[in-house]
């Protein structure tokens, strides 16, 4: 069912080229080291795929990544906004909101993050703007849970706390989407005319 969907190259938003280099062109799941199933040659010296479901089913989880991004990040810039809106308007009830917000906010996040260690595989290694995107996104995760908790405490205290961990949060989305561009469509990818 999904062998045809799991074979085409991992890229963040389709294939389309995009940039000049030949490691620009590199899918990701080469590009990390990932390698498609293995071949075997058949009785009658043909090439056939040795496609279990294991191994199927952890090439197309590694295909999630890029799909469970776009929805924490826009739940942290929310959250952050409505939580600037409320210090124009603090009267205004938006706590509830902003709580509510980081709740799916911090769920997604930690899922993000999840299928992000499932889609370059569970070692240390690789470039230096991957593991820089790794970590940085395993720590909005975690820090993400302590804003989802922050929220829940109503003092004064708690809140300039939310307040900072959100400015902190939003600046680390922007720059997370930005380096997972880079490794998705090659280095320079703002700059390239398309």
């Amino acid at each position: 069912m999904f062998s045809s969907f799991t074979s085409v190259p991992v890229w963040a938003h389709g294939d389309e080229q995009h940039g000049t280099t030949a490691a620009a062109q590199k899918p990701v799941a080469q590009a990390v080291g990932y390698e498609p199933a293995a071949k075997k040659a058949d009785a009658a010296g043909g090439e056939i795929e040795l496609a279990d479901e294991v191994g199927s089913s952890l090439e197309t989880l590694r295909m999630l990544h890029p799909a469970t991004v776009h929805f924490p990040i826009a739940l942290l810039l929310l959250a952050a906004a409505v939580e600037a809106l409320l210090i124009l308007r603090p009267n205004s009830g938006l706590e509830q909101a902003v709580r509510i917000i980081l709740y799916f906010a911090a769920a997604g996040t930690v899922i993000a993050a999840l299928f992000g260690w499932i889609h370059t595989g569970m070692w240390m290694g690789g470039e230096a703007l991957m593991r820089q995107h790794r970590w940085v996104g395993t720590g909005l995760a975690v820090l993400s849970i302590g804003l989802a908790l922050l929220a829940a405490r109503p003092s004064d205290h708690a809140r300039r706390t939310l307040r900072t961990g959100l400015s902190i949060a939003a600046i680390a989305v922007v720059l997370q989407g930005y380096w997972g561009a880079e490794l998705s469509h090659g280095p320079g990818h703002l700059s390239q005319q398309h």
